[in-house]
């Protein structure tokens, strides 16, 4: 079958995707300050030409030792900044998570599902994933983990060889470590599938299957060693392993970030999505007629967990489930209705049966010819291409991504610098740190690297922030002489009251308030 130019349905969600994301919620990529401080990062490593070993984003300790694993994210999201600012930025991370999609799409389909099943899966997963559809290096574990389930998946039925999967983990590895600290994920990975031909190789009493299993778990073993050699691969060398195990100590601090909270199932929209997957896995498992293989269901069952303990670990159960759900789905029991024959089936429902084939038919003799992937590569240079101009293409202003002056300081910034206040006599909320940091080049009391501050500093800080009964004595204590927080938090409610306190300026997002003895 000759490759075709027109577009699949999976180039469609790709489309539709990236569309959504640059067009329809041009600002939302950018909801997460810490973007900031990622940005500052790669752009002192860009001009230094070294990873930085002290801190570059607060005023209160410029001179600790700081761990910036993520290091090579930010230096080249820094690069892309430099090219082309915030909105090519946006244009390559949205591009990237429609990427991720449409190799989820295609993954489904070539399991077995048909072409409805696939995109509505996938359109469900694409909106419980937006949770975490930020600016982040969180998005390298999103693609290492779709590699690493699918790659050990293929070996285990035999689709690619040993060396292949040595090479394909133990690359990637070297990426993920230097991106994002849940590389220790892909280790877990081989560990669970290690595990799982362990627990049947030991219940196995007929020879030639036992001897694979034991094959297979000498690749793993091996894939394992290799795997963690390649961890060390990174400017810290061991000491990353330390500080990782240090930053999961800190229970406390962790508490306090929403990213860490379980997800609520009371009506949201994710939620809700999120509840329809366990259901359709559920569905899946008990109605499958083909036997899954043991450590692709003990993986999806890791992370069913971790998406039930924390928020942001919702994308990666969809990204390790969606396929497998999608298999089990196409060998479902309730799928054998299509082969029945017409005495079997009611007019109406014969009718829905010949009419679901038909379609499916008719797109599976097109969609697997569809590689070339033409339009969804014409659509990001288009939108690449425009970030040149501003984001402008034959008159039209098509890119507009930013940080949103719904939720960031944007005109309060611009105040703030006029008035020259004193950067070490400020308190901020901490998750705008980064952003006011990569805005104005001042330095921060703080910013959300909850690992980088400790326990004790942050939980003085969130008693000013929540305003606890020592707030003001906390405000003494680091001589604070302007605060600048979201208009709605607790903090400028009672600097609305005080005394000793004046509103500067506010704008849409934040207030900015000043000792009256320094005014």
């Amino acid at each position: 079958m000759r490759p075709s130019w027109m577009p699949s349905v999976g180039d469609i969600v790709f489309i539709l995707l990236l569309q959504f994301i640059l067009l329809i919620i041009p600002n939302f990529i950018y909801g997460d300050g810490s973007t900031g401080w990622h940005l500052v990062t790669g752009q002192y490593i860009l001009e230094h030409g070294q990873i930085p070993r002290s801190d570059l984003i607060s005023y209160t300790f410029p001179d600790k030792p700081w761990v910036a694993y993520e290091w090579l994210f930010d230096a080249f999201i820094a690069g892309l900044d430099k090219i082309g600012g915030l909105k090519l930025l946006a244009v390559v991370c949205s591009s990237a998570i429609s990427l991720l999609f449409l190799l989820l799409y295609e993954d489904c389909r070539r399991r077995g599902a048909h072409f409805f099943q696939a995109m509505t899966l996938c359109v469900m997963g694409a909106l419980i994933s937006a949770i975490h559809w930020l600016v982040r290096p969180h998005l390298v574990t999103f693609f290492a983990v779709f590699i690493y389930s699918r790659s050990l998946q293929e070996f285990v039925e035999e689709k690619i060889s040993a060396k292949k999967l040595f090479l394909i983990l133990s690359l990637s590895m070297l990426l993920w470590v230097n991106c994002h600290p849940a590389f220790l994920m892909g280790i877990v990975m081989v560990v669970i599938y290690l595990a799982a031909d362990f627990i049947a190789w030991i219940c196995n009493s007929e020879k030639q299957t036992a001897d694979l299993l034991f094959k297979r778990m000498k690749v793993f073993a091996l894939a394992l060693l290799l795997i963690s050699a390649s961890t060390l691969a990174n400017p810290y060398g061991i000491e990353l392993y330390k500080y990782i195990l240090e930053y999961l100590h800190q229970s406390v601090v962790l508490s306090q970030n929403d990213e860490f909270s379980s997800p609520v199932f009371h009506g949201q929209l994710q939620s809700v999505l999120l509840e329809l997957f366990y259901f359709a896995l559920a569905l899946g498992l008990v109605s499958t007629q083909k036997k899954p293989n043991l450590g692709r269901f003990l993986l999806v069952l890791a992370f069913a967990h971790l998406s039930l303990s924390a928020r942001r670990n919702m994308p990666l159960f969809v990204i390790v489930s969606l396929p497998f759900i999608a298999e089990l789905l196409a060998n479902s029991r309730f799928n054998c209705f299509a082969g029945l024959g017409n005495a079997r089936l009611a007019p109406w429902l014969n009718f829905l049966k010949e009419r679901w084939l038909s379609i499916g038919r008719t797109i599976d003799e097109t969609e697997f010819s569809c590689t070339r992937h033409a339009i969804p590569i014409a659509f990001v240079l288009l939108f690449a291409v425009s970030c040149l101009g501003d984001g402008k293409a034959l008159g039209f202003q098509l890119i507009k991504s930013d940080f949103d002056p719904k939720n960031k300081p944007v005109d309060v910034l611009k105040c703030l610098k006029e008035k020259n206040l004193d950067e070490k006599h400020g308190l901020s909320y901490d998750n705008w740190g980064g952003y006011i940091r990569y805005k104005t080049g001042m330095r921060v009391f703080i910013d959300d690297r909850s690992d980088f501050y400790g326990e004790k500093f942050y939980l003085e800080y969130a008693d000013a922030a929540t305003v606890q009964s020592n707030w003001q004595q906390v405000l003494d204590k680091h001589k604070i002489d302007w605060i600048l927080f979201p208009n709605n938090s607790l903090l400028v409610a009672n600097l609305k009251t005080a005394a000793n306190w004046k509103l500067l300026c506010e704008d849409q997002a934040s207030c900015l308030y000043v000792r009256r003895s320094k005014d």
